[in-house]
């Protein structure tokens, strides 16, 4: 969906072992697969999700979004940025902010093109340059590991841009796996295809390695917000789950937890507003407010009015007077019909 937007997240967990039977693995290469699946703790991460509309085509698009997210970038020097609807120059851009705000860290990128379905290339913007989503990272790839990404196989026949996935192995301490993807917003029925695919393929093959670290996603699953029935059917039980009111998610591995909230309203300069946010807690608050926590913050381009929430500017930051306060969305994802909530 055309949103221009962006989200803004802390997030912390604990260790975890689990023993099952081996995962389906991703269309791109992974390590093997097996019975016993170790967890190693999960780091804290702050993490932005946005969703920038800068393909140039869309009604929402302004030519101001990238430089925006780079200023809020430079404000914030997340960990970890996960990008929807930019063009491949946008996601070089926001790489070179990250590495501004944060020197001397090993700042990495991943992108992923979307694919025209009618020619079978890369989608374009109307710059010329390729669409699709991206990944901007403080922390470098996991060595010997290499970024994954596809395109599903379930789209809209109507729609000519087919929607991608992308995931990358980041060397935190210690490392954490971080995936991006933009589903499809005209039928409901292929987002839900894409999420099942993503989520008991990608995500699960991904976290059926030996070791398999703790593991993030943030992007646009156009299945509205955390109580509508088609997404939580996606969700892993057991996921951290926040949204905006159902347009941008993140979505987290049970190691990890998210809590409390905050905004940052950028109307004064641009066409943004402030949306709901949330910020993370440790993994034995699940689910719970914690008020003293990093936020998630939601901005959308598009329309008119506020959606903030309450909560500090940044960790250990002073309440801001420009947000106003509602209620934030932040749930632990139950077990699928028929299977016992854990």
């Amino acid at each position: 969906m055309a949103i221009v937007g962006c989200l803004l997240a802390c997030l912390a967990g604990c260790a975890a072992v689990t023993t099952g039977p081996a995962a389906a693995p991703p269309p791109s290469p992974a390590l093997p697969l097996p019975t016993q699946v170790a967890r190693p703790p999960a780091p804290p991460v702050r993490m932005v999700q946005m969703n920038l509309c800068g393909s140039g085509i869309a009604a929402c698009y302004t030519g101001r979004s990238t430089d925006e997210a780079a200023a809020l970038i430079r404000a914030e020097t997340p960990d970890v940025i996960t990008l929807n609807e930019v063009c491949d120059d946008d996601v070089s851009a926001l790489e070179q902010a990250l590495a501004d705000a944060v020197p001397g860290a090993a700042v990495t990128s991943v992108f992923q093109a979307a694919r025209n379905g009618d020619s079978g290339e890369p989608y374009r913007c109307r710059s010329g340059r390729q669409y699709g989503i991206g990944i901007v990272s403080r922390w470098p790839s996991v060595p010997g590991s290499a970024p994954g990404g596809g395109i599903y196989p379930a789209q809209d026949a109507e729609d000519p841009e087919q929607r991608a996935w992308v995931c990358a192995d980041l060397a935190a301490t210690p490392p954490v796996s971080v995936c991006t993807t933009h589903l499809a917003y005209t039928e409901r029925d292929v987002a839900l295809a894409q999420c099942r695919y993503l989520f008991d393929t990608v995500v699960a093959g991904m976290r059926g390695r030996d070791g398999a670290p703790a593991l993030v996603l943030g992007g646009d699953l156009n299945l509205g917000s955390s109580d509508d029935p088609d997404l939580r059917s996606c969700l892993p039980a057991g996921s951290a789950l926040v949204d905006d009111g159902g347009l941008q998610h993140i979505v987290a591995t049970p190691e990890l937890a998210v809590g409390g909230s905050r905004t940052i309203d950028l109307r004064r300069a641009t066409d943004t507003r402030a949306c709901s946010s949330v910020s993370c807690a440790g993994r034995s608050e699940r689910g719970r407010v914690g008020d003293d926590q990093a936020g998630v913050v939601f901005v959308d381009h598009r329309s008119g009015g506020d959606l903030v929430v309450r909560g500090a500017d940044g960790v250990g930051g002073e309440p801001r007077e420009d947000v106003a306060g509602t209620v934030p969305r932040a749930d632990v994802v139950g077990d699928r019909p028929g299977e016992r909530r854990t």
